[in-house]
């Protein structure tokens, strides 16, 4: 991009444009006014996405890193669990960081659990944070129908629920005595510090 005469800004625009483009599009086929993007690695990306979206709200879903290493293993195989290990405290800590640097009309923090275990309480938390009307029909799941819900719904084993009361605490249980030590020593004092056991 160096060979074109235009500045950093022009990019942000075009990329801005292409993005906001599509994603209003598609929440409008849905029959939504808004849209949102959970594709979890944004998280190490948030200054790019705040540089394309000044106004953006983000809503940091944390998720007790012993679960997230063993979901990366049953999903995609022991070595991609062997980096979860290392990446979750990095990811965690770069969105409380992002945090940390905006308004706090723009960020917070939710944990996996608490959205598992008392959905309506924290989804009325998400909806007066991002000024949102409640509706009870947030909590029913699988509303919408598409080609990628359903591809999506036949990687989670065919299920129509979005959330696992079964994978709360799945890493305490599963994980080897390798891998929670080098959890352990990539996180345990962030692990302590959101309150995991």
């Amino acid at each position: 991009m160096k060979d074109y005469p235009f500045e950093k800004e022009y990019w942000y625009e075009k990329i801005r444009e292409l993005f906001d483009g599509f994603k209003t599009e598609t929440a409008q086929k849905q029959g939504k006014s808004r849209w949102g993007d959970k594709t979890p690695i944004y998280v190490l990306k948030l200054d790019f996405i705040n540089a394309l979206f000044p106004d953006c709200q983000v809503i940091h879903m944390i998720r007790d890193g012993r679960d997230v290493v063993a979901s990366s293993m049953d999903r995609w195989g022991y070595r991609r669990g062997l980096s979860a290990t290392k990446r979750w405290g990095k990811s965690v800590r770069a969105g409380q960081a992002f945090g940390r640097s905006v308004p706090p009309e723009r960020y917070i923090e939710i944990k996996y659990e608490d959205l598992v275990l008392d959905s309506e309480s924290t989804m009325r938390l998400v909806c007066e944070f991002l000024q949102e009307p409640w509706e009870p029909s947030i909590l029913e799941q699988g509303t919408y129908k598409s080609a990628l819900t359903e591809k999506r719904r036949q990687a989670a084993g065919n299920s129509d629920a979005s959330f696992y009361t079964s994978r709360i605490g799945v890493g305490k249980k599963k994980l080897d005595p390798f891998i929670k030590s080098l959890f352990r020593y990539y996180s345990g004092s962030l692990l302590k510090e959101l309150g995991y056991s």
